[in-house]
């Protein structure tokens, strides 16, 4: 290369830096950073400006002053919604300044998109923290008033990962009062392990293991804001079901006997609507998009697929209602065939059956799925190891 050509580059080379860099200075990048910065300073009045009192009418009517006289609430179920109310309140604010301290902070498109939905999904996460109370902290005879006050109509119990569960109207003719306050005592003290959904559990379990439930594939990487959130979520649902279950059963006159057959009968379904209500929360606003996704295919993949039930999956792989009610079916058969075996046979025996019949089971719901269903569920349950292909192709040359 002659001198002329060396030049000529050098010349080249300080043009292309002198225009690079007077770009920093264009009316175009000024106004991104411009709008970038009234975007950010918009979501933030946006979340200095979420209070309790303004989150719901549900929760101005019972935290008000004046509330005693209207709503025979005890005090243990004020201080529950207070705290489902600061909550939910934290957690929409957290949603709303969602990294706009970070470096590099979010593109001005994310920021729109965030203002645009702001309010869509504070109306979901604030419908399902109402519905939290009214199921699970108010007594039932007050859920009418609840939703009255919510500015809601009443709503069926919401469907958790485990499917539709119904109400429990067995015949309890025979038992008797003492034996009711016995059988809800015992679920009472079972609530610390039940009353988390797998969902929380996965989310919950940063150390590789699943809290009740099966050891996850890994860790999920949680900041130290989104777990303190979780946390409360879950110690919210827990202490909010154990309230809603023990409610007058440390008196000295237990509840009349209508009361304790209505207890018994509602606990299944509304412990699974409460769990799904928080999962909910948890899957809108406390987890970001990719690790929501992330915890949801990790539930699914360890429960194989009893992952059916779970009416976020069939969704996704579109399952229609006549397959749905199939399903519903097949699962109740299984479970009703493993409520009716023997207890007293010997243990193999039982776990021989149990897998010969989990086997049938497994291949009527494979028979009951489209081809492309087949596949999305395979994907799921078995996803495909990163290939190293590219990583060798690109690797270096010897």
């Amino acid at each position: 290369m002659t001198n002329l050509d060396l030049r000529l580059v050098a010349a080249m080379g300080l043009w292309l830096l002198l225009g690079l860099s007077s770009d920093a200075g264009t009316p175009e990048v000024g106004r991104t950073w411009k709008d970038r910065a009234d975007r950010a300073a918009r979501l933030r009045a946006e979340a200095d400006s979420i209070d309790v009192a303004t989150l719901s009418p549900l929760f101005r009517a019972i935290l008000a002053p004046g509330r005693d006289a209207k709503w025979p609430l005890s005090a243990k179920e004020v201080t529950l919604t207070r705290q489902c109310g600061e909550l939910t309140r934290d957690i929409l604010r957290s949603w709303l300044v969602r990294d706009l301290d970070a470096e590099p902070p979010p593109s001005v498109e994310v920021l729109a998109d965030r203002l645009a939905s702001a309010r869509k999904v504070r109306e979901r996460v604030v419908r399902h923290a109402e519905a939290i109370v009214i199921e699970g902290i108010l007594p039932i005879a007050e859920a009418k008033r609840g939703y009255a006050a919510s500015g809601r109509k009443p709503e069926a119990y919401l469907v958790g990962r485990d499917g539709p569960v119904p109400l429990d109207l067995q015949d309890r003719s025979g038992q008797s009062d003492g034996d009711l306050v016995g059988e809800i005592t015992m679920r009472h003290s079972s609530l610390d392990a039940s009353a988390t959904s797998p969902l929380t559990r996965a989310v919950m379990d940063r150390d590789g293991r699943a809290l009740g439930g099966p050891p996850a594939p890994r860790p999920i990487d949680l900041d130290q804001e989104a777990a303190d959130l979780v946390d409360r979520l879950k110690s919210l649902t827990r202490d909010s079901l154990r309230n809603w279950v023990e409610r007058g059963l440390e008196g000295p006159v237990p509840p009349a006997r209508s009361t304790l057959l209505q207890r018994v009968a509602f606990m299944d379904p509304v412990t699974s609507s409460v769990l799904a209500h928080a999962d909910a929360i948890l899957l809108e606003a406390v987890l970001r998009p990719d690790l929501a996704d992330e915890v949801l295919r990790q539930v699914w993949k360890a429960r194989k697929l009893d992952a059916l039930r779970d009416p976020l999956l069939a969704h996704r792989i579109k399952l229609t209602r006549g397959q749905r009610d199939a399903l519903d079916d097949l699962f109740r058969q299984r479970q009703t065939l493993a409520d009716e075996w023997p207890f007293e046979a010997d243990l193999q025996i039982r776990v021989d059956a149990f897998q010969a019949e989990d086997g049938e089971f497994d291949t009527a719901i494979w028979k009951g799925l489209t081809a492309p269903q087949a596949r999305a569920i395979r994907k799921i349950l078995n996803p495909p190891k990163p290939s190293t292909r590219r990583a060798l192709r690109v690797g270096p040359s010897r």
